[in-house]
């Protein structure tokens, strides 16, 4: 008799097995981190060295990230932060400042002044740019800034020749950015050694905003010649800045915002030809050689240019840019293109009716999915939108009444960040949504005005900047671990992550589900004293019945937004499955 039990005890967990693995599994926002293509990796640590994370410019990072708008520290430097976004490498944080020449927009009218007008060239043409005598001399002075990841210290400042709006790069213990004034485009690319802050060396160049890229000892940067105004992208030798070679894109054919992307042995950038007709377009070179591959125009403009790097993901480089029928009438569009030889995949052209609307970042790539921002017709609303990367399918949008500029999106353990502002109280914010649902999670208020540089992440930390020169981090103090099953009993590990003592942890179990939906179980559960880095077992009990279940678990703790974890199960009789 007993072996018979035994028997039957082993084959309904068989069958529950199966039956579970038929039916499936959905995944959830904070469950577990994920690679680019969706699939959980074990390594959280993970350091965040140029914009955008990585060489792809990806915007993916695998590190964890927190779940709660709990803020580490934050640090208010003497100058502004415009377009640099913080590379951080071993708990080295750096990060670019610069006072922009002219009156700083105060309002929603005179953001939306500049950044249509100055970004987008509105008001002047490139040959205003290569006319010298219609070239003022600022004296814009740009600081880089390093700074302690952990407690926001700073260590040194770096005052550089012309604002850096440029993000850093770094590599083997120095960090490689480009500083130029905001009006005549003239500075310097420099390399520092980050433990003294000292130049190791440094070249004249004009640019604008452009972000070196670095790869095995080779340095990617795009500038201006400021002989011929010829644009070019140049490789160098990242050790003493000399050439390895350049490639010449034409006459004021140049890129100014943007970091160059490589795969496979391949460099792409996106540039603007205005001897054509004035067009964007993106070209793919030879890593090795600089030779180029093949180039296809994007759109065609007035004025204006890409304002997006290239993203590239799964043979796919995805890029936003701006078109137009007049110099009032304008909008952005996001093309994928073919990167084996440049043929354009899909598009996806951001208007709504009659509203056109523009996009001013980069897009970000994973879970098979692209993610991006923009902001409507007279500024009146923002979205963050994800579309299927193999077709450019609509997966969701968020839409809110808050506008995302420069900020670009980045993604991390199935959460989507991005800065922005709320146009009605002009408060500037962190925004987190869920990868797969675009509900938003959570908001972090960082200071009043905008946020454009893009945040980062690195070893589970999340960091952010704002125009006016805040540095903030945000950290978890606590962690819902994985959901788990048991006998009749479904349970969490919560871990205090932090260096300090927490109480009153409390929040729900709730259990749904079942044959004819006849499991409907709710636990309280309440936390007195949960002491640094300690960890208490949360239970649900008895769950029993038959059939697929939807378990999810909510935390609470005074001044963070409560964390929500959810997970998919199977009730065989007394035996809770979950995967």
């Amino acid at each position: 008799m007993k072996g018979k039990i035994i028997v039957i005890f082993i084959f309904m967990l068989m069958i529950a097995n199966a039956i579970f693995i038929a039916q499936g599994n959905i995944p959830h926002c904070s469950e577990i981190p994920y690679n680019t293509a969706g699939q959980p990796v074990n390594d959280n640590t993970e350091w965040w060295p140029m914009f955008h994370h990585d060489i792809q410019i990806s915007g993916f990072t695998p590190s964890d990230s927190p779940d709660t708008n709990k803020k580490l520290w934050e640090n208010q430097i003497d100058s502004d932060i415009w377009f640099s976004s913080p590379a951080i490498v071993n708990d080295e944080l750096l990060i670019g400042t610069g006072e922009r020449y002219g009156e700083k927009p105060k309002n929603r009218q005179e953001v939306m002044d500049f950044y249509e007008t100055q970004l987008f060239m509105k008001e002047k043409t490139f040959f205003d740019i290569i006319e010298k005598e219609n070239r003022p001399i600022t004296g814009e002075i740009g600081k880089l800034y390093r700074l302690n990841a952990r407690t926001g210290e700073i260590l040194w400042e770096f005052e550089a020749n012309g604002s850096v709006f440029s993000s850093p790069s770094i590599e083997n213990g120095l960090v490689y950015f480009v500083s130029a004034d905001s009006q005549n485009y003239t500075g310097k690319l420099y390399c520092l050694n980050i433990d003294s802050g000292n130049e190791v060396w440094s070249l004249p160049v004009m640019s604008g905003f452009a972000t070196p890229t670095l790869h095995d000892g080779k340095l990617y940067v795009l500038t201006i010649n400021p002989d011929d105004y010829y644009g070019r992208l140049q490789c160098l030798n990242a050790a003493d800045g000399s050439e390895v070679w350049n490639y010449t894109t034409g006459y004021i054919d140049f890129s100014l915002y943007t970091a160059p992307a490589l795969t496979d042995g391949k460099v792409f950038f996106t540039s603007v030809d205005v001897t054509t007709g004035i067009h964007c377009k993106i070209s793919c070179l030879n890593q090795s050689t600089g030779q180029l591959l093949w180039a296809t125009k994007i759109s065609e403009m007035n004025f204006g240019y890409a304002l997006s790097s290239p993203v590239i993901d799964n043979k796919k480089a995805f890029v936003i840019s701006a078109d137009t029928e007049g110099v009032d009438q304008f909008w952005c569009v996001l093309t994928c293109f073919d990167t084996s030889n440049g043929s354009i995949l899909w598009n996806y052209t951001m208007k709504e009716e009659t509203n056109d609307e523009l996009s001013f970042s980069s897009p970000a790539v994973a879970y098979g999915n692209v993610y991006f921002a923009l902001v409507g017709s007279g500024w009146i609303y923002g979205k963050i939108m994800c579309l299927n990367a193999e077709n450019g399918t609509m997966q969701w949008v968020h839409k809110s009444n808050d506008a995302y500029t420069a900020s670009s999106p980045i993604i991390s353990d199935g959460k989507v960040f991005v800065g922005g502002v709320n146009l009605t109280l002009f408060e500037g914010k962190l925004y987190c949504f869920d990868a797969f649902t675009g509900n938003l999670t959570y908001t972090a208020f960082i200071e009043n005005g905008f946020i454009d540089s893009t945040p980062a992440i690195a070893d589970e930390v999340l960091y952010v900047c704002s125009q006016a020169g805040k540095v903030c981090a945000f950290e978890d103090v606590f962690k819902v671990g994985e959901i788990k099953g048991g006998l009749a009993t479904v349970k969490a590990d919560i871990t205090n992550v932090g260096g300090y003592d927490i109480e009153d942890l409390h929040g729900t179990i709730t259990v749904t589900g079942g044959l004819f939906n006849l499991i409907n179980t709710q636990k309280n559960y309440s936390i007195s004293l949960l002491e640094a880095q300690t960890s208490d077992t949360i239970k649900a009990f008895p769950i029993l019945g038959f059939g697929k279940i939807q378990i999810t678990i909510t935390a609470e703790l005074e001044g963070v937004n409560p964390v929500v974890k959810k997970a998919d199960g199977f009730v065989f009789g007394l035996f809770v499955i979950i995967r």
